[in-house]
């Protein structure tokens, strides 16, 4: 019952993370999008390129768990069902061929 409760901990924890990443990165993009730029070595510019590179990463890695997680859901519960069905399970048992030493 206790590691349940820190699984559930854990998660909410993870899902603020994401959220706050997410809402940062916007927030700051709309209130710096529109500045002037000084030239080569700008500090907003390297920010918003930073920011979208983290975004982009968190996307990447939430859609590539989504998938794993999509996958791994079909192997366990759909691809049995399917297979099991037209398999037909043949041993020796089942035939009742008797083995004499």
């Amino acid at each position: 019952m206790k590691t349940r409760a820190n699984n559930k901990i854990v998660a909410v924890i993870i899902c603020m993370s994401i959220l706050l990443t997410i809402f940062s990165a916007t927030g700051y993009a709309l209130l710096y999008g529109n500045h002037e730029c000084n030239g080569v070595h700008c500090t907003v510019c390297e920010h918003l390129n930073n920011l979208a590179n983290a975004t982009k990463a968190l996307g990447d890695g939430v859609g590539f768990f989504l998938a794993i997680l999509f996958i791994t859901a079909i192997f366990q519960k759909g691809l049995p069902k399917f297979i099991g069905e037209n398999l037909s399970v043949v041993s020796l048992i089942s035939l009742k061929v008797r083995m004499n030493n």
